[in-house]
């Protein structure tokens, strides 16, 4: 009986051995919750330990704490410990800094809490802030009703495994290229060592027969090409021969187009993927050396504490980072310095198998992609696939929808008083779903809903162009401010110099809101200075409006805008428009012949159909031509002074109705011709309007009688006539008809 026992328990034994390793090798295993200590047994003195990683191992390294005492804990403010950190990790870090923000801390063996803030202006290794743990699990107790929208999502796996495969058509692409172009002379093609040479031959990149034609087009001259080329038959080469690593990062951003390549910056081209079948780059590639730039969070506790966060912006340029300063200020984030930041997270780099310890590095983003908004903290508290960190806000806006995102340690800066982490978020790992006082909330393999971003920037001065993706965590409040800041940055990052200029922009956004789905919208804008934020200024009222409408949450599909941007000044000035004729009928249609003067150009005639309102009364008509994009001040001073109700919001309008008449409104190119609006009459005008509205009235009563039916009344709403020019017109031109009385 003892040996049968005995062989009993082996078997246990190897039963378990064999489980354990299946765990590991196919299995994903959560921590579990530590015992906790309430911070009413802490008592000044008390030591203990806590957790963190400070440089690329890694590692989760520890460090001392002393309590010194608690602080706050009254009825409307959070409780506080204050303790001095120590020790060989503090001194290398140069104290408690950003991106320790959550560092467990344990007294007695215990989870006691998180550290979160330091005291401001004072040295950042004395007198530390720790937000009780206590008071973080009850972050785990608030509902969550995001992530809940009907939004298709993108399938980030699928994304993953497409990057995959795209990235070796991409080296094979790259290798062809390099075949076809290698032995040429540069003087048969100059352009070989053009620095630009990557953005040239963009264009052509979906060109199945790219390397051929440059082989066909460029031919080495006599006794110049190597031996390969000599002997090279029109089939492709064979591709089976490899591209090395080296090979590849040599010539990736000078020979082959990256849409990730910005200014021709050295990239890791193997990390590049090419998203089949548009050959748009998908997430996922190595960082480019673009500006990118963080700045710090900082948020007061009791109006001393300094929070340990940073809130990191990656892609964008300093010119982008003001930008959004702007937009996001009256969204609770505040960017006060600037700091270089990579991040490498997006759909090609999800870990569905991700696990996350106490100590671990983590990230939170609202935007992920070619452009970033996040930060990098350290993890609390992990039960099974919900974590607990930071030990404060990100946004502290409460139940949120951000991304949870892997994060790398590379090092660690500082000065006397701050100091920061310095890494990069790697990986999409889960959902950020709440985010409040004391600290952050996520599950693990959950993922939020988002919102494709594709903004293809044209740069007509040089033939380049450029496309950026990037996904926008579904937020209503951050999704206007982050698409347009990420649209702006785009067109200066892709010219590469000031903003003065023309710029064409396209856009659609697929979305419920509209009444069919999508809402496309072109428009053209000139400005001297900056045509950035004017040519941006109508996707930020689209997308207010769709974000902020009263009728119901609204669900967005993705968002596409194309730029074409010139550095030419491309407006115009209208000079005359003369009618066909002077006298017209009521519904009757004319021609304006047309005089405008583009800025340094000869004169431009055109002609320009209108048609006469067909209720409009005999009498003078007075005609504002004009630039679509003007509003007629004078028109608008008399409305208002004759309480128009027009120009007050009709609250009963359905918001697709409202974004309709947004997209179908005027062009800043467009010639329009519209009815001005008459100055207040005179005593004896008002007698002849009226006596000319009696005899309209008496003609068509006379008409009824006789069996005839009524002409078809044009709704007096549609008086405008409008005609689309190649030049932003920047003038208003005034002109009149006489409208007589149709002959019986």
């Amino acid at each position: 009986m003892r040996k049968f026992l005995n062989r009993l328990g082996l078997k246990k034994r190897i039963l378990a051995v064999a489980f354990s390793v299946t765990m590991m090798t196919g299995a994903v295993s959560y921590a579990a919750l530590p015992e906790i200590i309430s911070i009413d047994d802490i008592q000044t003195g008390m030591t203990g330990k806590g957790y963190t990683v400070i440089d690329p191992s890694g590692e989760i390294r520890s460090f001392d704490v002393k309590v010194v005492g608690r602080m706050g804990g009254g009825k409307m403010d959070s409780s506080r410990i204050l303790v001095d950190v120590s020790g060989p990790v503090i001194e290398e870090a140069g104290g408690a800094i950003s991106g320790m923000s959550g560092s467990p801390i344990y007294i007695n063996g215990k989870l006691a809490g998180a550290l979160s803030a330091s005291l401001k202006d004072m040295y950042i290794n004395k007198r530390i802030l720790i937000t009780p743990i206590e008071d973080m699990l009850k972050i785990w107790e608030y509902p969550d009703t995001k992530n809940k929208t009907s939004l298709p999502q993108v399938d980030l796996k699928k994304s993953r495994e497409e990057a995959e495969k795209a990235k070796v058509e991409f080296e094979k692409k790259i290798h062809d290229i390099k075949v076809a172009l290698n032995g040429i002379n540069p003087e048969n093609y100059p352009d070989i060592n053009n620095p630009n040479l990557a953005d040239n031959l963009r264009s052509d990149w979906n060109n199945p027969n790219l390397a051929d034609n440059l082989r066909d087009d460029y031919h080495p001259a006599e006794g110049t090409a190597s031996e390969e080329d000599n002997n090279r038959t029109d089939e492709k080469p064979d591709n089976k021969e490899p591209v090395s690593e080296e090979d590849t990062k040599a010539n990736g951003p000078d020979n082959a187009p990256s849409e990730g390549d910005r200014d021709n910056t050295e990239a890791d081209t193997p990390d590049v993927a090419v998203n089949e079948p548009t050959g748009q780059y998908a997430q996922g590639y190595a960082p480019d050396g673009s500006d990118q730039a963080g700045a710090e969070m900082n948020v007061s506790n009791n109006g001393e504490a300094e929070e340990k966060a940073m809130l990191l912006a990656a892609g964008f340029s300093s010119r982008g980072i003001d930008f959004i300063q702007e937009k996001l200020k009256e969204k609770g984030f505040r960017i006060n310095e600037v700091s270089e930041w990579n991040s490498f997270a997006g759909p090609a780099t999800i870990r569905y198998d991700a696990s996350l310890e106490p100590g671990s590095p983590v990230g939170v983003a609202a935007a992920v992609g070619d452009y970033s908004l996040g930060a990098i903290g350290t993890v609390t508290a992990v039960d099974e696939k919900r974590i607990l960190a930071f030990g404060h806000p990100f946004s502290h806006r409460g139940n949120v929808n951000y991304f949870m995102t892997g994060s790398e340690v590379i090092s660690t800066a500082h000065g006397p008083l701050n100091g920061m982490k310095l890494g990069y978020n790697s990986s999409l790992i889960g959902r950020i779903n709440q985010d409040r006082a004391n600290g952050i909330a996520g599950i693990l393999g959950e993922f939020p809903q988002n919102i494709p971003v594709i903004v293809t920037i044209n740069d007509v001065d040089l033939s380049k162009s450029i496309t950026y993706h990037s996904l926008i965590a579904y937020d209503e409040d951050l999704v206007p401010a982050l698409t347009t800041a990420m649209v702006y940055d785009a067109m200066g990052s892709t010219i590469n110099r000031d903003m003065g200029g023309t710029a064409r922009v396209h856009f659609a956004v697929r979305t419920n809101m509209a009444e069919e789905g999508r809402l496309d919208r072109s428009n053209m804008f000139y400005n001297g200075s900056d045509v950035g934020k004017p040519a941006v200024s109508e996707l930020t009222e689209i997308m207010n409006t769709i974000c902020n409408n009263k009728d119901r949450e609204s669900d967005i599909y993705d968002i596409k805008v194309d730029v074409f941007i010139e550095g030419k000044r491309l407006t115009a000035s209208l000079l005359s428009a003369v009618p066909s004729q002077d006298e017209v009928l009521p519904g009757e249609k004319i021609t304006f012949t047309t005089t405008i003067k583009p800025y340094r150009g000869e004169n431009v005639v055109l002609e320009i159909p209108y048609t006469v309102p067909r209720n409009q009364l005999p009498g003078v008509l007075n005609l504002d031509i004009h630039g679509g994009g003007l509003i007629n001040v004078a028109k608008l001073l008399l409305a208002q002074q004759g309480g128009d109700s027009s120009l007050e919001e009709d609250k009963s309008i359905k918001t697709e109705t409202i974004l309709k008449d947004m997209v179908e409104s005027n062009h800043n190119n467009d010639i329009v011709i519209e009815p001005a609006l008459a100055a207040p009459m005179t005593e004896a005008q008002q007698k002849e309007a009226i006596k000319q509205a009696i005899k309209q009235a008496k003609r068509l009563e006379q008409e009824a009688k006789k069996g005839k039916k009524p002409e078809k009344q044009e709704p007096a709403t549609k008086v405008t006539s409008s005609f689309a020019t190649d030049y932003v017109i920047d003038n208003v031109i005034h002109t009149s008809l006489r409208v007589v009385e149709k002959k019986k």
